[in-house]
């Protein structure tokens, strides 16, 4: 068994590594933070003269890959226990549970230690969330309580990708896009109902798509399985594609 594969991994906050309180601290609400480049505004110690820095508390979350995001002074993140998807919400500042939410997702023995490797997206209130089988959820953050929630294979026929689907959501004004058949899929993020959809030509790959800064109308990137191709957000249509 590797040694993180009971990752009721202890999720550690330390000060001067994760500000001082998160409520007065920037958002984090997505994969790789609010403009998806993985840099945080925050001025935050590099090094640390004195010893480590105090633990401010730890939290035991389930088995999973998922990272972590923040919003409103709630963290969560994603994991799986007993072939159960759990979705939790903690309080950032000192760690207390405000809430779960489950569904059944048997752990797959090819999928290594199991568990989501999407990162969950907050968006004007909600958390979105996305599993390798292609269950898809929004709640609302302050109290967990089911907007809707749906598998995205009852909509439409569309492979699953040999370790699950793996990309993050990504939320926004124009839907909730997701890498999910040959170039991507958009949600309503109202109701989990589908825009458009993408055919079944290749299968997903594994990354987050990535919204082009500047472009209009919207376009986004999108790998595939073999491509890399750049989408129109609003309407599915490919504008390019390599190779």
């Amino acid at each position: 068994m590797r040694p993180h594969s009971l990752r009721s991994l202890c999720l550690s906050i330390v000060a001067g590594v994760c500000f001082t309180q998160f409520a007065h601290a920037e958002d984090w609400p997505r994969w790789r933070g609010p403009n998806a480049n993985g840099i945080s505004s925050e001025q935050v110690a590099t090094s640390w003269e004195g010893g480590q820095p105090k633990e401010l508390w730890s939290a035991e979350v389930a088995t999973g890959f998922s990272s972590c995001v923040v919003a409103d002074g709630r963290l969560v993140t994603m994991g799986n226990r007993d072939d159960r998807d759990i979705i939790t919400c903690l309080d950032a500042n000192t760690g207390e549970l405000a809430w779960t939410h489950s569904y059944e997702e048997p752990v797959d023995p090819n999928l290594f230690e199991g568990g989501p490797t999407a990162t969950p997206a907050i968006h004007k209130g909600n958390v979105y969330t996305f599993s390798r089988k292609g269950h898809v959820c929004c709640l609302e953050l302050a109290s967990g309580k089911v907007v809707w929630e749906s598998n995205i294979l009852d909509q439409f026929e569309a492979n699953i990708p040999a370790w699950g689907f793996s990309g993050s959501p990504v939320v926004g004004d124009a839907g909730l896009l997701l890498n999910v058949g040959s170039h991507g899929t958009l949600l309503n993020p109202a109701d989990g109902k589908v825009r458009w959809q993408s055919d079944n030509s290749d299968d997903a790959g594994y990354a987050t798509p990535v919204i082009i800064p500047g472009s209009s109308p919207a376009q986004a990137l999108v790998m595939s399985g073999k491509a890399i191709q750049s989408v129109n957000v609003a309407t599915g249509e490919v504008v390019w594609q390599f190779p």
